[in-house]
């Protein structure tokens, strides 16, 4: 039984006025809440598509800047005298630490203060700490630069999706701009790697100049990009005629679409969603996965492609090219697909009335692609035997799985949480912001531990025990969704539950456990996996095939051997597993 909209807590009470009862009307003498509210906003074409590209422009810039220093890697260490691979890998993961601090704050900042002002500030406050980058004087100060970057660059992961569900009632036509966001978002970590590897030849401080000198052309995109959030318009509106002289119907002088901001509810509301709705934990996990591996591969092809085929940094950057166009292929079949949805949706067929098939099948086609790609890097990667290009192909699946997930994902979520979306969006960003940020740093000693080709195939078991999670949600989601009141609340799974009788506590508390234990069970699991390969680092001394390995406490590794891989002049050290070269 679901409760009446009385019965609803005070602390889950929300405003009941939607984007899309937006005033149009506003232009009469007397203004009165909600009567004169229940029109659509209907901007203009032209318009929408100014919305759509400023969104993908922050998008785009802020992910470019994310994997920058991945092909600067040599010239940095050179220039900061850096010997502790965990020191190069942390410019990539603290700026993701800031994907985890920012929506928290961002997402439901939005929700309250609009979207513009929050993506104006925080893409003017991108390119500030992008240039100061630039001119670090130490290391210290371009680590903290990088997370401040990170910070800044983490509002449009938890703002865009709310951002075009403002303004599309469509759903093909949101879905449509959720994909191209989410390409824009895919696409730029890619083309990080391959600028800085070639611009970081000139100096360390290109790569942090050009994402700059890349993002000031869109800002005057961004800085006109007009308010989309009804709440917002609303009290604008108000104001508006308030200062023109209008009267405010007595009985409404005290209503407002929205409540005061309260610091508390803003960082409480996405971990509250996080925790108690297990479609959002699910979808969200299978999100990080696909995420963290992508940036985990920042620093496996590194490893793979400079310092076992000894490939120079602007060569080996080449190695994104497949996985860029394996997200073009993506984004080609998720127009494809959208395009047979509404087709059969317009011929009467049944299974079109059931949410779970606008979105999850492409997911669950992403499943395998990102099993095949992890695999095919790992078992073709054989220097000296197989050329860089072979492994290189198995981008192309990953790029295509991993951008199917995405388009399929996100999509998901904004089509469940409309106005709420950036809430629910900002919960995502920080669990896949979490994974893209400690997953990285156990590349190297996975690589080293377990060799090129086992770590890239124990990625592929866990892409494999996670991809069970779209098919799940297509058997049991459309469930779990008829015990939702989405219009009632934007919480949905919290008013599932009957609250009459004594027993609605203790539902309410196993409702709240299940997923919190979820969480700590698949943290538990990973702790599991990462800690061992961590303590390899002091443990493992291997004499093969006359040769010696000695491991620092820096992780930096000395080999003599005739099979070692080819120096590179700035190269991190790094031990060679003659046992995985020489397979025969």
């Amino acid at each position: 039984m679901i409760p009446a909209a009385n019965d609803v807590p005070h602390h889950l009470e929300m405003p009941e006025l939607g984007t899309h009862q937006f005033a149009e009307n506003l232009d009469s003498s007397t203004v009165s809440v909600p009567t004169d509210c229940c029109k659509p906003n209907k901007p203009s074409w032209p318009r929408k598509i100014h919305i759509v590209l400023a969104g993908i422009i922050c998008t785009f810039n802020t992910n470019l800047g994310s994997s920058m220093p991945s092909g600067a890697l040599v010239a940095i260490s050179q220039k900061f005298s850096i010997t502790n691979s965990l020191l190069l890998v942390l410019l990539n993961s603290i700026y993701m630490a800031g994907y985890v601090l920012g929506p928290l704050l961002f997402g439901p900042m939005s929700e309250y203060l609009g979207r513009r002002p929050v993506l104006i500030g925080t893409f003017i406050g991108y390119l500030i700490f992008m240039a100061c980058c630039s001119v670090a004087p130490n290391y210290t100060a371009l680590v903290v630069f990088r997370l401040l970057c990170g910070i800044s660059a983490s509002a449009p992961h938890s703002i865009v999706g709310g951002l075009y569900s403002d303004i599309f009632d469509n759903p093909s036509h949101r879905g449509t701009a959720m994909s191209l966001y989410m390409s824009a978002a895919n696409v730029g970590p890619l083309l990080g790697p391959l600028i800085s590897g070639f611009s970081s030849q000139i100096s360390w401080r290109w790569p942090f100049l050009l994402a700059v000198l890349i993002a000031l052309p869109g800002l005057p995109l961004v800085l006109l990009m007009p308010e989309t959030y009804a709440p917002v318009l609303y009290d604008n509106a108000v104001r508006k005629h308030r200062k023109q002289g209008a009267a405010v119907a007595s009985n409404q002088r005290s209503t407002s679409p929205r409540r005061a901001l309260d610091p508390r509810e803003v960082f409480v509301r996405p971990a509250k969603l996080i925790c108690t709705e297990p479609i959002l934990l699910f979808t969200s996990l299978y999100i990080a996965l696909a995420y963290a591996i992508m940036y985990l591969t920042f620093q496996a092809y590194y490893i793979i492609y400079q310092e076992h085929y000894g490939l120079s940094p602007g060569i080996a950057g080449l190695a994104y090219v497949p996985i860029l166009i394996g997200v073009t292929v993506a984004f080609t079949l998720g127009l494809v697909y959208t395009w047979w949805h509404d087709k059969a949706c317009a011929a009467g067929k049944s299974w079109t009335q059931q949410e779970v098939y606008r979105r999850l099948p492409i997911a669950c086609f992403a499943a395998p692609c990102l099993v095949t790609s992890s695999f095919w890097i790992g078992w073709t990667a054989w220097p000296g035997a197989t050329a860089p290009i072979v492994p290189m192909i198995g981008g192309l699946f990953f790029g295509l799985g991993s951008q199917l997930v995405y388009i399929a994902m996100i999509n998901y979520i904004t089509d469940i949480y409309r106005e709420r979306s950036a809430s629910a969006h900002a919960a995502a960003s920080v669990t896949r912001s979490v994974g893209a940020v400690l997953l990285p740093l156990a590349a190297r000693p996975m690589y080293r531990d377990l060799g090129i080709h086992w770590a890239p195939s124990l990625l592929g078991l866990l892409s494999f025990v996670i991809g069970i999670i779209p098919f799940l949600l297509v058997r049991y989601g459309d469930k779990s969704l008829a015990n939702q009141t989405l219009q009632a609340s934007p919480w949905p799974m919290l008013l599932r539950s009957d609250t009459s009788g004594p027993s609605h506590h203790v539902r309410r508390q196993v409702q709240l456990l299940s997923p919190s234990v979820t969480v700590l069970a698949i943290l538990g699991a990973i702790a599991g996996v990462v800690t061992p390969l961590g303590l390899g680092e002091k443990l493992i001394s291997l004499r093969e095939q006359g040769g010696t390995f000695e491991y620092s406490r820096d992780i930096t590794a000395k080999a003599t051997s005739t099979a070692s891989a080819p120096t590179i002049p700035g190269a991190v050290g790094f031990p060679v597993h003659t046992r995985v070269m020489s397979w025969k």
